[in-house]
């Protein structure tokens, strides 16, 4: 009972959060070229971390004489994507949208073809399956660059509004029912 009078008496915070999720609502929709640019530096950070852990991880399987050529291929993409998309944040948004594009179907090819190289009951369909999803997401980027990108913020901007809508919801109710308590 102690969890649901805190949760209840705290009922301001799902204001905020509501209002939160309003603002970053409004601004992805009103700045979409800076929301943009921010998920160009998140996406960089992210291949390029993943890229070096792969390229290192690759590097120390090749000591072993383990055959690790595609992952260490990935890795080198990953890191070479990373840089690109960290530093030359001047790029057109098509560029960096095909930029990733490309990880993506590089990275999609690599997991599938290693899936192929996986025991049986390994859990290897469902690397395939995440293979071929990669491989679809960066033909449908580069197939509709300006659009995917756009529609992400429509889409994210949608469930911030509606989040919002929930969380207005729920502070209401919160705050009626610690009325209700104390009464």
């Amino acid at each position: 009972m102690e969890e649901v009078y805190i949760g209840v008496k705290n009922w301001w915070s799902y204001l905020i959060t509501g209002i939160i999720a309003v603002v970053f609502g409004i601004v992805l929709l009103a700045w979409p070229a800076s929301t943009i640019k921010v998920l160009a530096y998140v996406v960089g950070i992210l291949a390029l971390v993943t890229g070096a852990v792969e390229t290192i991880w690759a590097l120390a399987l090749l000591f072993k004489k383990e055959k690790r050529g595609l992952l260490l291929v990935r890795g080198l993409v990953g890191v070479l994507v990373g840089l690109l998309l960290l530093t030359k944040t001047g790029f057109a948004l098509t560029l960096v949208v095909v930029v990733i594009a490309i990880w993506a179907i590089v990275s999609g090819v690599v997991e599938f073809i290693a899936s192929l190289e996986m025991p049986p009951k390994s859990g290897r369909g469902w690397l395939a399956v995440s293979g071929v999803l990669t491989i679809v997401l960066g033909i449908l980027l580069v197939a509709l660059p300006l659009e995917t990108v756009y529609a992400i913020i429509v889409i994210l901007s949608v469930f911030l509004f509606a989040d919002a809508i929930v969380r207005f919801i729920l502070a209401f109710y919160a705050r009626k029912f610690e009325k209700e308590l104390q009464a």
